[in-house]
């Protein structure tokens, strides 16, 4: 911010400085003292300074462009570098699960039990859930050839591309030779999954893919044009790209002659990672537009939150939200990613809770005289409720949800600005619903569980909050993944979905608000609609294009 106010400074000194200067060359030229000749000359001195001011202002702006794009190139190189390490971590978990990927190639069939399946198909889901993330920076990056006239920013996107291709195939490489070692497996990962979301053929696909001449030429052709450009600024993703290609070197694959860079270049234009990646956009579009991935900016308005949410949300209710291109979605399993609890503001938790059983209770049973809900949650947590009345951004709370931040009291503004929101109502009466925020006051504060452990309560991951408040009310089971016990958001909406074939469903739809890329907009969808949502891939973004219907 400093620096942009320093420029602008210097820029109109600048300017002045060669409005002055011209002024006296000019006068000096003509040999007039101001009168009616030099008049005649002032109309260009006044044209001379706009080219000269528009000329400054549109350096500034082309500066302010290339600082802007190499941010964002640098922060893909960021997010590159941690969906590598998913990978990582997939495949060390895969080596000790032996009763499913053996450390040794089976003579003959191993019959895999319906946990086991189970099993393979989270890390399977895992895995693509990661790769798929590396994918769409590779294609964005894919087209850097086309940068002309920006040789710094053409260098870096040719960097990240042959990142995310290296970390991709060693990855798909050793993820494959793992598989490959049981049979059963190539039955189990070509499955289609609606839980995991996933179709049909999706691991015969991918072995095809990588185990392939025209990847192979392709590593080999980005070999050689990486070893003839000077030494880039991306020193981390650098490190890891080396190491990524070690590896590929290792396992003997790309094996084959070194060829030209202009052969290399032509190569590179030439490979088929559309067939997994069709609609990303490359650096060549996002270049001209940067509003193509849309940052800061979601596709549900605010208008939509002011006319379609808040009149219908009440105190108790959980939300589930998605936002596209979001760092959040990957690493957990399903459509939808995150999930928060609707407190309520102070003024609408006094009329919720403005009821006889209610105050009945608090005066009987907790000793609240004045049969308040608030004078209840302060008398428990008063520093938690503090927080919750402190302004979010200029904006009152009313979400209690878990972020990178920690479990914090945000606005309904804030959390829900998404790409698709979800509001369910727990089938609970009001006591239960307000035994259910007391136990999420008590959790505010806490940190983030980056780890997503369900067993610890030292910190908390954003739908464990919401299964942790309404532990012993909603019945939620929560499963094993990959070797832990995690409730996913998704995992919850299916529970909810599955808990109306019973008598004691867990919960109603309140509003289901799906955003459409193409339309940059989002449509309020009827029930039925949010009861297949949690079926939807984890990319669903790329696989659905339709607009048809919207209106």
């Amino acid at each position: 911010m400093a620096s942009d106010s320093v420029n602008a400074a210097f820029a109109i000194f600048t300017i002045a400085t060669l409005h002055y200067l011209l002024y006296l060359l000019l006068k000096s030229f003509f040999r007039q003292a101001p009168g009616k000749t030099m008049h005649i000359y002032k109309p260009i001195i006044t044209l001379a300074l706009i080219i000269i001011a528009g000329c400054t202002t549109t350096a500034n702006h082309r500066s302010a462009r290339h600082k802007e794009m190499v941010d964002i190139v640098k922060q893909d190189a960021e997010y590159l570098l941690q969906y590598r390490e998913g990978l990582k971590r997939t495949l060390a978990y895969i080596d000790k699960i032996k009763n499913i990927f053996p450390e040794e190639k089976q003579s003959t069939e191993v019959h895999l039990t319906t946990e086991q399946r189970d099993t393979a198909r989270q890390v399977w889901s895992t895995y693509l859930d990661y790769h798929h993330a590396i994918g769409n920076i590779a294609q964005k990056y894919k087209d850097y050839s086309d940068i002309k006239d920006n040789d710094e920013l053409r260098q870096l996107s040719f960097n990240v591309y042959r990142s995310a291709f290296n970390a991709q195939y060693l990855h798909a490489m050793q993820f494959i030779e793992k598989a490959e070692k049981n049979s059963q497996l190539d039955h189990v990962l070509n499955e289609a999954s609606e839980r995991y979301g996933f179709g049909s053929n999706i691991y015969k696909d991918f072995k095809f893919l990588y185990l392939n001449v025209i990847t192979a030429t392709e590593f080999a052709a980005m070999e050689a044009k990486q070893a003839l450009l000077k030494r880039a600024i991306l020193d981390n993703l650098m490190t890891a790209s080396k190491e990524d290609s070690s590896g590929i070197w290792e396992m003997g694959k790309g094996k084959g002659e070194w060829m030209t860079i202009k052969n290399a270049g032509t190569i590179i234009k030439k490979t088929g990672l559309e067939i997994i990646y069709p609609v990303q956009v490359s650096v060549s579009e996002w270049m001209g537009d940067t509003r193509v991935y849309r940052k800061h900016q979601s596709l549900i308005s605010v208008r939509d939150i002011q006319e379609k949410i808040q009149p219908r949300i009440k105190p108790g209710d959980i939300i589930f939200e998605r936002r596209e291109w979001f760092l959040s979605n990957i690493g957990l399993p399903g459509y939808w990613p995150h999930a928060a609890l609707y407190v309520g503001t102070e003024k609408e938790r006094a009329a919720y809770f403005d009821d006889e059983q209610v105050k009945n209770w608090l005066q009987d049973e907790k000793g609240i005289k004045d049969g308040s809900a608030n004078s209840y949650l302060k008398s428990l947590y008063p520093k938690a409720y503090a927080d919750s009345l402190k302004p979010w951004h200029e904006k009152t709370p009313a979400i209690l949800e878990a972020m990178s931040e920690g479990v914090v009291f945000t606005s309904l503004e804030y959390s829900t600005s998404a790409d698709a929101v979800s509001v369910i109502r727990p089938n609970l009466n009001k006591i239960e619903i307000l035994k259910a925020l007391a136990k999420a006051f008590s959790h505010a504060g806490k940190p983030y569980d980056f780890n997503f452990d369900f067993q610890s309560d030292n910190s908390i991951v954003c739908s464990e909050l919401v299964h942790k408040s309404y532990e012993g009310l909603l019945n939620f089971e929560v499963p094993r993944y990959m070797g832990r016990f995690v409730l996913s958001p998704n995992e919850m909406i299916r529970q909810v979905i599955e808990s109306e074939k019973n008598e004691k469903r867990l919960a109603d739809l309140v509003v289901f608000l799906d955003g459409n890329e193409y339309k940059k907009a989002a449509y309020e969808k009827d029930p039925a609609e949010f009861k297949e949502s949690w079926k939807r891939p984890k990319w669903h973004i790329i696989v659905n294009r339709s607009d048809k219907g919207e209106k």
